[in-house]
């Protein structure tokens, strides 16, 4: 299963290289495929920080003061959105789920340093792209507005203009 999830960016970059023509439609593919390898990235720091609260032996994880609140009454569901509330603000902000033990708090800083990375690259990446895309949009609107007026100056139809725009 590893091995089929590590082809899938291949597979997924063939598909697009093979059947898209359109630059652009390939750049908000790249764009879309950059959000869901975040989101993936955060799922995995979600599903990592919800073990290690876990599977502390001593009881003094942050899952355990969670449940001993009585804030979640050993809701798989709750207990999992909050580990990917906690994954999300690792790249954005704070969050009151906080490391309880020396282990956690390795681990929050770990996260902190990849998300600071990760978004960096994500935003560098995005930013590129749009750019990118107006770039494209800009050399098409000069084109049809060059063929524009080259169909004025030739005399050609209104009604001709417009269907070949």
């Amino acid at each position: 299963r590893l091995v089929r999830l590590a082809k899938m960016p291949f597979l997924a970059g063939t598909f697009v290289e093979t059947y898209v023509r359109s630059e652009k439609v390939g750049l908000i593919a790249y764009m879309t495929k950059l959000t869901l390898v975040i989101i993936a990235t955060m799922h995995f720091f979600a599903c990592s920080w919800y073990g290690i609260g876990r599977g502390q032996e001593d009881g003094q994880g942050w899952v355990h003061a969670f449940e001993a609140s009585g804030v979640a009454d050993d809701d798989v569901f709750y207990m999992y959105v909050t580990s990917f509330h906690w994954s999300v603000c690792q790249f954005t902000g704070t969050m009151e789920v906080h490391p309880r033990n020396s282990f956690e708090r390795a681990f929050a800083v770990v996260s902190l340093l990849v998300a600071f990375v990760a978004s960096a690259l994500f935003i560098s990446n995005i930013t590129s792209s749009m750019t990118r895309l107006n770039m494209l949009s800009g050399n098409e609107a000069a084109m049809f507005s060059a063929l524009n007026d080259y169909l004025v100056d030739k005399g050609i139809s209104r009604k001709l203009v417009v269907r070949v725009n």
